[in-house]
């Protein structure tokens, strides 16, 4: 079938290389094409004035048409500056317009897309696209297949028809064509304010109109002026504010988006037809950069992705027609129009809107980010598993290479992966777009008992990080908390966690899941219990009411208090403000007062509780891409040693800001029925979420303990969002990843306060987070774009607090912090694919054309002794 070959061979246009500009690109082409006997516009028959958009002459109008699209990359590094790198394409044809019937209001007209011939730019320069296995002798005739649309008097292009054969790709070239006609003429002759010559149109205000096109509907800003006594010129601009709808219909709005559009037009007020008209399109994702490189320490990175494009239709003449106008008194009906679509093409046409039809994938970004298969993917894995590149190239081919997620179930059943690999796989399916990766998590790692306890941990807590969590994830989760097992109390906090990621689209989930916990809560017979709960209830924030949470901020036990004041954290600040002070001023656990008051202060300066309190922030890297490391010390200064260590990383990337991962040890005293004990209490938040850690517990005298508090690697976002750019869509793409380890240690010595006592504690967030950002282009039979990777906090932060305590010498401290840190490493590159007749794709071709790194720095941040 000729059909899908015309598809391909303006899709083919797709690929890409470096940067290009459409006066390179060779025009033989288009004056090859050119006819011989085509009529100018100064000799076509003169409309009658007001009759715009009139088509008088009843002949073939032709129009040269051009897209040329770069999808763009745009780096900053603050010693090198600004970096662009592009990939790029162009397509070029003609486009036919006849009119075949014609009212008061409108022209009806049938249209054709023909000759088209496309370029990619390739390191040898520009190349026109010829490969046999991709374009056939046919292609042509895909596109030639006649359209349909009407054009009213002011300009707007609505009312398509196409043949029922057209797939989608080909209709939305076909839309792209016709937009390039769309700008609305707008004349009163009674403009308002005064005006020398009111039948001027320079005498026109300017005007906003909403109209749609291929992009999507928006409001447009025009304006008009003369150029000579015939023809006037139109500019069109829009921005990511003018718009209403995209084509994407999965983009609500353009957050963290930027568009510029501007069109220039010339219109021929004799001949009723517009000559030319030049878009240009500017789109950028990850625009939202503020400061970019202020609190800058190390190597700070602006990364954007986008397209830029120039579309234009010029008009080249006319050419004998075959149809003969047929004229309609008063508006021409929906009926007559069909019937006459049929009688000129002999069968039925189906109407359409102008607006192209973007079937989204959200996944489309990760193309450029995935590896040739499944193997491949999990090869490079294994070569450095703690690294999250490696989990973004797998994720990457989960979402994209098809077959792979029904592989890696195969492998995983088979027990075919290696145990090493579980903690990647596992973060790479929390950011697969297909909820079966879901059921790959519950089914072969939180369902199976054969595992570790910590490699079921992890799969569990990764659900915690799935924004839409099926029922059938949902159902796992429930279950694991009634059936009381091992993995309930892990169960329990993702259970809380789920209900506040489904609360803004399901809240009556949301409350029956907090319900679950709150049970818990007031059935618990032990402070633990209710310590585990509360934390849940914590996870859960808004999805529960707060009066259960605030009815233990005056429980007996500290523990209960603590976690009862941390629960309050995801509340509104405006109700939690009250609790939060009250709970400062009064409570005299050292721990949970400290809690009071990081909430309290969490946007603004945090008062010290005594002069053994030290708090710390730094920011690692600046730009769109940065870390944020926090530490907070803290020692009492009695016989009975309070010691805290604190330690927080966070990831800014563009407008999103992730806590990765949040540490806390504590030793305190606590007196249980006249004697006093020694406790010590550690715990995890991962992306602000409590992950459960059974490190808390009353020690021996004299005991020393480390271990690995947690460890975890995990997709912690990733969007996409498709923009047309002309016939093309365009896919943004923005994902971050990142590892977890978070060493501890613990030494007491006397537990009752006899001669002397000390406690010592340590916490060391280890932290690797890993940015992409990409602009791909799909269409049918190509596929190619551009790609950024950057590892932006690589870092080890050591935060430790040690005390004595003697009856002759008194209280002596340290404080001490630590920081080792790779801030970046970069590497840009560019990519394109094509399909074959047969349907498969051919090998993809891609190059790295930057790589760049920062070198290791380590920084002794705070030691001191008192």
């Amino acid at each position: 079938m000729a059909h899908p070959r015309l598809v391909r061979l303006f899709s083919l246009i797709l690929l890409t290389a470096l940067t290009v500009q459409l006066v390179l690109i060779p025009s033989n082409v288009a004056a090859q094409s050119k006819s011989k006997q085509a009529t100018p516009a100064s000799e076509l028959p003169a409309t009658v004035p007001g009759e715009n958009y009139y088509y008088p002459s009843n002949d073939i109008y032709q129009y040269y048409w051009s897209t040329l699209v770069d999808t763009v990359s745009t780096t900053q590094e603050q010693s090198s500056g600004i970096r662009n790198d592009s990939n790029s394409f162009n397509l070029q044809g003609y486009l036919q317009v006849e009119r075949y019937a014609y009212d008061s209001y409108s022209a009806y007209l049938r249209a054709q897309v023909v000759r088209p011939v496309m370029y990619n730019k390739t390191e040898a320069g520009w190349q026109q696209v010829t490969d046999p296995e991709v374009i056939g002798r046919t292609t042509d005739a895909e596109l030639a297949r006649p359209f349909y649309f009407q054009q009213d008097r002011n300009g707007t292009v609505y009312g398509l028809y196409f043949d029922s054969a057209d797939t989608e790709d080909v209709q939305n070239i076909k839309r792209a064509a016709l937009s390039q006609l769309q700008m609305y003429f707008f004349y009163d002759p009674n403009p308002i304010g005064e005006c020398s010559d009111p039948t001027q149109i320079q005498c026109l205000q300017p005007y906003s109109i909403g109209e749609s096109d291929v992009s999507g509907a928006y409001t447009a800003d025009y304006t008009s002026r003369m150029i000579d006594a015939q023809t006037v010129e139109i500019t069109k601009k829009r921005t990511e504010k003018s718009y209403k709808s995209f084509a994407d219909r999965s983009i609500a709005n353009a957050e963290a988006t930027k568009i510029e559009s501007t069109s220039v037009a010339v219109y021929d007020l004799r001949a009723g037809i517009l000559l030319k008209n030049t878009t240009t399109q500017r789109i950028r994702s990850g625009f939202s950069t503020e400061n970019s490189l202020n609190n800058y320490e190390g190597s700070g990175y602006g990364i954007q992705s986008g397209a830029d494009s120039d579309d234009s239709i010029r008009y080249e003449g006319t050419i004998p027609g075959f149809l003969e106008p047929q004229s309609f008194e008063g508006k021409a009906s929906t009926k007559s129009i069909t019937n006459m679509i049929r009688s000129i093409e002999g069968k039925e046409y189906k109407s359409a809107d102008i607006v192209a039809s973007v079937t989204s994938n959200k996944a489309d970004a990760d193309r450029g980010l995935a590896a040739a298969d499944l193997a491949t993917a999990l090869k490079d894995l294994a070569a450095a598993p703690g690294d999250p590149n490696g989990v973004t190239r797998l994720r990457a081919t989960l979402n994209t290479v098809d077959g792979a997620l029904a592989q890696l179930d195969q492998h995983l059943s088979k027990g075919r992966t290696n145990p090493a690999l579980h903690e990647g796989i596992i973060g790479a399916l929390t950011g697969v777009v297909d909820s079966k990766a879901q059921a790959l998590i519950v089914k072969h790692f939180v369902g199976n008992q054969s595992l570790n306890q910590t490699t079921r941990t992890q799969a569990l807590t990764a659900l915690t990080v799935v924004a839409e969590p099926s029922a059938e994830t949902i159902t796992a989760v429930r279950n694991l908390v009634q059936a009381n097992g091992s993995d309930a109390k892990q169960a329990l906090l993702v259970l809380g966690a789920i209900a506040n990621n489904i609360q803004a689209k399901q809240p009556q989930l949301a409350q029956e899941l907090s319900q679950i916990i709150e049970t818990k809560l007031a059935k618990a017979t032990t402070d633990l219990d209710r310590d585990l709960a509360l934390r849940a209830l914590g996870n859960a924030g808004p999805a529960t009411d707060l009066s259960v949470i605030s009815g233990y901020l005056g429980h007996s036990n500290e523990i209960v208090r603590t976690s009862a004041i941390d629960a309050l954290r995801k509340f509104p600040a405006d109700e939690t403000e009250a609790l939060l002070l009250q709970a400062y001023t009064s409570e005299t656990s050292a721990v949970a007062r400290h809690t009071a008051r990081e909430l309290l202060y969490a946007n603004g300066d945090v008062p010290s509780l005594n002069a053994f309190d030290w708090n710390w922030q730094k920011f690692v890297g600046g730009g769109d891409l940065k870390g944020e490391l926090k530490a907070r010390l803290y020692l009492s200064d009695g016989p009975d040693i309070t010691a805290l260590a604190h330690g927080e990383a966070k990831a800014h990337a563009w407008s999103w800001s992730y806590s990765l991962a949040e540490a806390k040890a504590t030793s305190y005293v606590q007196t249980e029925n006249g004697t006093k004990y020694r406790y010590f209490e550690a715990y995890v938040k991962v992306l602000g979420n409590n992950v459960f850690t059974p490190i808390k517990e009353r020690i021996a005298c004299g005991v020393q303990r480390t271990g690995n508090l947690y460890q975890t690697t995990i997709t912690f976002f990733s969007v996409t969002k498709t923009f047309m750019v002309g016939p093309i869509p365009i896919q943004l793409g923005l994902s971050a990843s990142g590892s977890i380890s978070i060493p501890w240690k613990i030494v007491a010595t006397a537990c009752d306060v006899p001669i002397s006592a000390s406690a010592n504690v340590s916490i060391t967030p280890t932290v690797w987070a890993s940015a992409s950002a990409t602009a791909a282009v799909t269409i049918f039979i190509a596929r190619g774009g551009v790609g950024i990777n950057a590892d932006f906090l690589k870092t080890s932060l050591e935060a430790k607090a040690s005390a004595t305590y003697h009856i002759t010498n008194g209280f002596h401290g340290n404080l001490g912090l630590n920081i080792s840190v790779q801030p970046l490493a970069v590497r840009i590159f560019l990519w394109y694919q094509l399909r074959k007749w047969n349907g498969s794709w051919k090998s993809r071709n891609e190059w790295t054309i930057w790589n760049w790194s920062a070198s290791t720095q380590t920084w002794p941040i705070w030691n001191t002794n008192f």
